[in-house]
């Protein structure tokens, strides 16, 4: 994917005359950095803020390093479109273009990151890991899905302008036993468009390997994923260790974020200014939203 265009390659994209698009520049509305030549040079996440924020038509996404926009379904006129079971069908099938294509185009129509986890990947992928149970066939093919969304957010990512090259730092993962990335990986992603520096340590993390990183970073945030559900000893000692990971951190400006489907109720419900439990990417986005106005200001 390009990272860099020229603003022809811009306006063309986007269907307006390259001396509006320079114009938009000189102005300061489109931000843009200039070779050693003197030429002007805008990142591919900058025109997609500018589609974003404007509404602006991509009519040729491929300019944009985004050809997967051509892959959409064709909607049947008077039919809605149901893009949930559209994309299920896609990840089903291992159509990882098609995948691409419709949450890039979401992502592009204003949803937010939080939103397309939410929304479209996380209960995709949930129906998904039902066929897990089923047979053979059914691992295989949550394994590829997985792999498939894996990619679709790393690329998704570089989509998105980055609000400070020198954000705060946050450190995240799953727990030891807990092998699914996925879950850590969509943090990760949520809480770099909320300005954060973020470090994904995925699965299989012991705690104190987190709470360690955390230290050698100054990290402001540690997010914890659970999606493995565990049996009652397990689960009392997976409790015991978080509340010692909290308290590790007590004391400090770092606060502990967990969520997932595993979450142990005593922690959901427990209060203290140390722990915020995050029902979805939603709530994790809000949280480290306010995280971030405290420590850099609004």
């Amino acid at each position: 994917m390009k990272t860099l265009l020229s603003p022809s390659e811009v306006a063309r994209a986007i269907g307006v005359s390259e001396s509006s698009l320079k114009r938009w520049v000189d102005e300061g509305r489109v931000q843009a950095s200039k070779t050693a030549g003197g030429h002007r040079r805008i990142p591919v996440s900058e025109a997609i803020r500018l589609v974003r924020t404007t509404g602006l038509p991509i009519r040729h996404p491929e300019l944009l390093g985004l050809p997967e926009l051509n892959n959409l379904p064709a909607s049947t006129p008077g039919a809605e479109v149901k893009v949930d079971e559209i994309l299920l069908e896609a990840l089903t099938n291992g159509h990882a273009a098609q995948v691409r294509g419709i949450v890039f185009s979401k992502y592009i129509d204003g949803m937010s990151m939080a939103e397309i986890c939410d929304r479209l990947l996380s209960p995709a992928m949930n129906r998904i890991g039902d066929l897990w149970h089923q047979n053979a066939k059914g691992i295989y093919i949550e394994h590829r899905a997985t792999d498939i969304t894996s990619q679709t957010l790393q690329s998704l990512r570089t989509l998105v302008p980055r609000i400070s090259e020198h954000g705060p730092v946050a450190i995240g993962g799953a727990p030891s036993g807990d092998a699914h990335t996925l879950a850590s990986l969509m943090a990760a992603a949520v809480i770099g468009a909320e300005g954060f520096s973020e470090i994904n340590l995925g699965g299989e993390t012991p705690l104190m390997v987190l709470a360690d990183a955390a230290r050698l970073n100054n990290a402001r945030l540690v997010w914890l994923a659970m999606n493995v559900p565990r049996p009652a000893a397990e689960m009392n000692r997976l409790h015991r260790e978080v509340i010692r990971l909290m308290e590790t951190l007590e004391g400090g400006d770092c606060r502990l974020v967990i969520g997932g489907n595993a979450v142990p109720s005593e922690l959901r419900r427990m209060s203290h200014e140390q722990l915020q439990y995050a029902a979805n990417m939603a709530e994790f986005a809000a949280y480290a939203r306010g995280m971030y106005a405290a420590v850099v200001g609004p």
